[in-house]
């Protein structure tokens, strides 16, 4: 007798263990679905925002003219200190950050990123394209890594990605 409750007991922990997984998964597809259509909204509204940090001016002017014209609303900064006071006092949705950069590295810049704003879609940069780098970036919290030169299409697919 005592080894039928047990079995039953396990079979309850066991199918219980399985419906509250469901749940946790349930509801975390919901949170993203309410993300994505909450980014489709601020997309077609025009009020999705993002930061570019890039010590390179041009490459800062190319970004933003491609995202203007997806209707992002777009700044750009030229150092970590730059960025990190912007992360102060705004919140953009998406970050273009390149890894080399006048006070430091971009790649050591991600983890205060996540920890000040973890929704923030971060997109390294860099024109020294390792897999050490790449893999680095992905473990600190990188969303994407590009290499310059980079093309429209890359940015728009990027874009599509991100909503």
């Amino acid at each position: 007798m005592p080894e039928k409750l047990s079995l039953r007991a396990e079979s309850f922990f066991i199918s219980s263990n399985t419906f509250v997984n469901g749940v946790v998964v349930a509801a975390n597809l919901l949170k993203q679905l309410h993300y994505q259509l909450t980014i489709s909204k601020q997309i077609k509204d025009g009020m999705l925002k993002a930061l570019i940090v890039d010590d390179e001016i041009d490459i800062c002017y190319l970004l933003s003219s491609i995202l203007k014209q997806k209707k992002l609303q777009t700044s750009y900064v030229n150092t970590l200190r730059e960025a990190e006071n912007f992360l102060n006092t705004d919140t953009p949705n998406l970050l273009f950050l390149d890894n080399h950069l006048p006070d430091g590295r971009g790649i050591d810049f991600i983890q205060y990123i996540k920890k000040v704003q973890p929704d923030i879609f971060v997109v390294m940069i860099t024109a020294h394209d390792t897999m050490e780098d790449r893999n680095r970036a992905y473990h600190q919290g990188a969303d994407m890594f590009i290499s310059k030169p980079f093309t429209r299409e890359v940015i728009n697919n990027i874009l599509q990605q991100f909503s």
